[in-house]
């Protein structure tokens, strides 16, 4: 994640390998960009692809 100010943050972060909503805070704020890079999948085979189907990003409130 890169803020407003140009500072970047890194997380590393285990998603679930199921349908439904996956809420994960960051604790950061101002974030004006963000990288996703997917480094490995539970049980893909080969020939076949990773699917993320959405992200879905929200500020505070």
């Amino acid at each position: 994640m890169t803020a407003q100010d140009g500072t970047t943050h890194k997380k590393e972060l285990t998603l679930s390998d199921k349908p439904g909503d996956q809420t994960i805070p960051t604790g950061y704020s101002n974030v004006r960009k963000v990288r996703l890079v997917l480094r490995s999948a539970v049980g893909l085979l080969p020939g076949r692809h990773l699917a993320l189907a959405e992200v879905e990003f929200f500020q505070r409130g």
